[in-house]
């Protein structure tokens, strides 16, 4: 019986740290599989606050996830804390996250609509385009198109593109 409770408790923990069984409060939620380990991550932190900066008064939620077992709570909140990350970043060691939206790369962002459905995942932007091999600047900034269309209520035109960065095992 304690084991049923407890197990139902971080079910309910868990649904209300990833927003699954609560209303939808949010026009849409940006989700971002991040690594403590992957230099790529780190560079985009500006970029993904920036993001979180400009939308979060129009009601977008940006969440980090950061999915791997060998992590511990304290080491996501060192990962967060030593980079500036102003947006939340949980830990999901059950990689729940990671298979819901068929993750493979960090840093890789999921656009979710109001209804719970994917309206973009992929790259961020095309500044990098090959591993190890960066532009100056991206040409195509693909979440914050997305964003930007969803919210005018117009079709999000690219709805996946293929992250680079470090593999999610």
């Amino acid at each position: 019986m304690n084991k049923l409770f407890f197990t139902k408790g971080l079910l309910f923990l868990f649904s209300i740290c990833f927003g699954q069984s609560q209303p939808k409060k949010y026009t849409a939620e940006v989700f971002v599989f991040l690594s403590p380990e992957c230099p790529l991550c780190i560079s985009y932190v500006p970029i993904l606050n920036k993001l979180y900066s400009d939308y979060k008064n129009k009601n977008i939620r940006f969440v980090g996830i950061v999915s791997d077992n060998t992590y511990v709570l304290s080491d996501v909140t060192a990962y967060t804390k030593k980079n500036h990350i102003l947006f939340p970043v949980f830990l999901d060691s059950s990689n729940f996250k990671i298979h819901y939206y068929n993750a493979k790369t960090t840093p890789e962002a999921v656009l979710i609509d109001s209804l719970g459905g994917k309206a973009y995942q992929g790259a961020i932007d095309n500044w990098v385009y090959a591993l190890g091999k960066k532009r100056k600047s991206p040409t195509q900034l693909y979440l914050l198109s997305a964003i930007d269309s969803y919210l005018k209520g117009d079709t999000v035109k690219i709805k996946f593109t293929n992250a680079i960065g470090c593999f999610i095992e």
